[in-house]
């Protein structure tokens, strides 16, 4: 059937193709599926820039390309201390691309609330609001944070400066295997 709405009534289902997400990494998911609007706009912040879904590709690729730099590989831990942003939505693709695993930090977390956390998830790069990056300094210093980068709501910060130097074309790090560090779950939450 081409118009789902003549089955109204029928105990047929017709559902869309499923996306194996046990055999990709998630941003290729996102990927496969956005190629068809890649000219449409993705995403639009609150202070009125506009990303098309080519937009956040580049820029994703951008990112990943800047974490692999970094060091960040598949299964490591990458903290955001952030604000919402169209950049932080970018952010966590671009660490799912990276193959790594995005961890998002509460900005209501108290310093020994953010300690632990960042110690116990062994956290190789944190990137935070600039009003964060002191308390993140002075944390990560003792808890094995190998680098702070800030990010704000309008697209700058050190985090920035730096991706915005590198190529954005980057193949999605495939998140499948028999290592220790596949599959990844990649689970947010909100406070």
């Amino acid at each position: 059937f081409e118009d789902p709405r003549a089955l109204v009534g029928c105990e047929t289902r017709v559902t869309p193709p499923v996306l194996r997400l046990a055999d990709q990494n998630a941003y290729a998911a996102f990927s496969t599926r956005s190629r068809q609007h890649f000219r449409r706009r993705f995403l639009e912040g609150a202070d009125g820039r506009a990303f098309s879904y080519a937009d956040v590709d580049r820029i994703t690729g951008q990112m990943a390309r800047l974490l692999a730099r970094l060091r960040v590989r598949k299964g490591d831990r990458v903290a955001g201390l952030l604000e919402k942003s169209p950049e932080a939505i970018m952010l966590y693709l671009a660490v799912a691309r990276a193959g790594a695993v995005y961890m998002p930090l509460a900005t209501a977390l108290r310093e020994p609330e953010l300690d632990y956390v960042l110690r116990d998830a062994t956290t190789r790069v944190a990137i935070c609001a600039p009003e964060h990056a002191a308390t993140l300094e002075r944390l990560g210093a003792g808890g094995g944070v190998e680098r702070i980068l800030t990010l704000d709501t309008v697209g700058s910060g050190s985090f920035c400066d730096e991706f915005r130097d590198h190529d954005g074309d980057f193949d999605a790090v495939p998140c499948t295997g028999r290592d220790a560090n596949a599959p990844i779950c990649i689970v947010t939450w909100t406070a």
